[in-house]
């Protein structure tokens, strides 16, 4: 463990820096979907579960899309 590790454990939680807070980027902007899509798949929703389950299903030559709200 480095000394920076360690006071970052051990700082109150007011003072704790997150790694996904320090490295965080904008999320890009997509426009809102205006248009009839027709595929195999609609997975409804992006996160870890979704997004597996969208690549599998493209892996297997399916069409998929991938909803996610913003």
């Amino acid at each position: 463990m480095t000394h920076e590790s360690i006071a970052e454990i051990t700082a109150p939680p007011d003072r704790r820096a997150v790694w996904y807070g320090r490295t965080a980027v904008a999320p890009p902007e997509f426009p809102t979907l205006t248009f009839d899509l027709d595929v195999d798949v609609c997975v409804i929703g992006g996160g870890l579960a979704g997004l597996t389950v969208a690549r599998e299903v493209a892996r297997r030559d399916w069409s998929v899309a991938l909803i996610e709200t913003s």
